[in-house]
């Protein structure tokens, strides 16, 4: 068990942000999603708002949203991020890639407690953790743990990235990065409490990127991102969780 410092969590309308009060529903889909980074499947599924500093709300260096979509398998998200300078040094699965790497990352309780919920990060290069992260106590998380060794079985990411990583002397476009989670693989984390989803199901958590710049070490020259509004500094914050509810398919999907 290692100890984590800083983590990362529709009825289909014609609207292209499909968020309200801080709940975002869910594209159900009967399409083929290829996982391979190039978002050619996304282009009328609904956006999240644009991420803003995930403790005051500001607006971010980098600009990044957000879509996901489900099927009775998977879950499917995807992230667009603009970014001038994307930095990333991890090459290992399970690496702490929030110390100084671009990435992207997710947060999921399916139970809503707070206790325990899964953590989900994707670099701008393409690697990945997933932490079943364990909370004492009651009342959401004063401190936590995560556990490294539990593996999302049949986890499916890919990135594409538009610049030279870890080069501040050009300009870089940003990264792309698709993410397909079997939904049937999360019934093993300990202390989850995973329930099939169905339409209506409802899960807490929130999604969150991380910016940095290159070569400016830990916890320096950063952007700490989140789609829902946190209030304060930290993304491990079970009590400021937003909604993500299921939806039903929606006609032309």
């Amino acid at each position: 068990m290692k100890k984590i410092l800083l983590g990362f969590s529709l009825m289909l309308t014609s609207a292209v942000f499909a968020d309200s009060n801080d709940n975002f529903n869910i594209v159900k889909t009967n399409q083929t999603v290829t996982i391979d980074g190039n978002l050619n499947e996304w282009g009328a599924i609904p956006k999240t708002s644009s991420f803003s500093n995930h403790s005051t709300g500001a607006k971010g260096t980098a600009g990044v949203f957000a879509q996901m979509m489900w099927d009775d398998n998977n879950l499917y998200i995807a992230f667009t991020v603009t970014d001038s300078d994307i930095t990333a040094n991890h090459v290992n699965q399970d690496d702490n890639l929030f110390d100084n790497d671009d990435l992207v990352e997710m947060f999921f309780d399916f139970d809503g407690t707070g206790k325990n919920y899964l953590e989900l990060g994707v670099s701008a290069t393409g690697v990945n953790y997933d932490f079943n992260i364990t909370c004492p106590g009651t009342g959401g998380c004063g401190s936590w743990n995560s556990d490294g060794i539990w593996d999302i079985t049949g986890l499916d990411s890919k990135t594409i990235f538009n610049g030279t990583i870890n080069n501040n002397s050009d300009v870089d476009t940003g990264y792309t990065v698709e993410i397909k989670i079997p939904l049937s693989s999360l019934s093993n984390m300990i202390g989850g409490n995973y329930t099939t989803v169905q339409e209506g199901t409802t899960w807490r958590g929130n999604l969150f990127t991380i910016n940095y710049d290159t070569g400016a070490g830990k916890l320096a020259g950063t952007d700490f991102l989140s789609w829902s509004n946190v209030g304060s500094h930290g993304f491990h914050q079970p009590p400021q969780f937003a909604t993500f509810t299921f939806g039903a398919l929606s006609v032309g999907n």
